[in-house]
């Protein structure tokens, strides 16, 4: 895995109580999950962003998705302009 997606899974691992599941094995879409809302997930998460990513801020993007089959909290690991990078609520994809 590389060093940088490692470090991240690391700190919201130890910042934020929640699961993180790979969601097809390829080190690029993270499922995360707990025993609270998404709503409230993505916020806590979102609040510790910056210490989360650092640096390396335009390679992550934290979307809530409130609706449909894929609805949840996710993390994006990418490179390139596949997202704008951040913290994004989005209705549904």
């Amino acid at each position: 895995m590389d060093v940088v997606l490692q470090s991240v899974l690391d700190k919201i691992d130890d910042m934020v109580d929640c699961e993180i599941e790979d969601y097809d094995d390829d080190e690029e879409w993270f499922e995360l999950s707990g025993d609270m809302e998404d709503s409230d997930l993505f916020l806590e998460v979102k609040m510790n962003w910056n210490q989360i990513v650092g640096i390396d801020d335009d390679c992550f993007a934290l979307i809530h998705c409130m609706g449909g089959p894929d609805s949840g909290v996710w993390l994006h690991y990418f490179e390139g302009t596949e997202y704008a990078p951040g913290c994004h609520q989005v209705p549904a994809w």
